[in-house]
């Protein structure tokens, strides 16, 4: 094998190496902080990333989630509500149906004796 291959393989191995150990990096990162995928991630080395080359290119902002307004906390409450009153609604509306049903079986059974 000529030595000039050998040595372009050991190049790429090498880079391959890296890759594989940055993704192993991330993934223990990612189980130390158990962070869900749609979470921004905080980089130790401020938001960038080293590539092959070595040169640093920006990643994913890390901005925190902002709190809730009132007005916010309200319409969501206001639309819970609403499932709520549909749900007793369709529920009420079954055990009605339901007890007619009983009713008039019990009245047919009533009349045949």
């Amino acid at each position: 094998m000529d030595t000039a291959i050998a040595e372009y393989a050991l190049i790429g191995l090498e880079a391959q190496k890296r890759e594989i150990n940055e993704k192993i990096e991330d993934l223990q990162q990612q189980l130390r902080g158990r962070r869900g995928p749609h979470r921004a991630r905080n980089l130790s080395n401020g938001g960038t990333r080293t590539t092959n080359g070595g040169t640093r290119t920006a990643t994913a902002t890390t901005q925190r989630r902002g709190t809730m307004t009132e007005a916010g906390k309200a319409k969501i409450a206001a639309a819970q509500r609403a499932r709520w009153a549909r749900q007793r609604k369709a529920q009420q509306a079954t055990a009605r149906t339901a007890q007619a049903r009983k009713g008039k079986v019990l009245a047919t059974a009533g009349t045949a004796r």
